[in-house]
């Protein structure tokens, strides 16, 4: 290391609002799809846990994609 390096902070890396997105999105999906599964097969008692899910999923999804735009800029920085 050079003393100009050792001078310089470190890079902090941006949050990647996108890719949190689609994992959220992807939770609320795989919600979906158990509830469908669990309704086919009869099951009542499990019904609040793909709901659950699918709410934290969406909310999830929505806020990281306000967080997401908010931060975006044309011109880096």
């Amino acid at each position: 290391m050079t003393g100009v390096d050792a001078e310089r902070p470190p890079r902090l890396h941006r949050p990647r609002w996108g890719v949190r997105t689609l994992w959220l999105l992807g939770l609320a999906f795989l919600s979906m799809v158990a509830s469908n599964a669990l309704h086919d097969s009869g099951v009542d008692y499990w019904g609040l846990l793909p709901l659950a899910g699918m709410v934290v999923g969406l909310v999830g999804a929505v806020y990281c994609t306000y967080r997401g735009l908010r931060s975006f800029s044309w011109l880096q920085r």
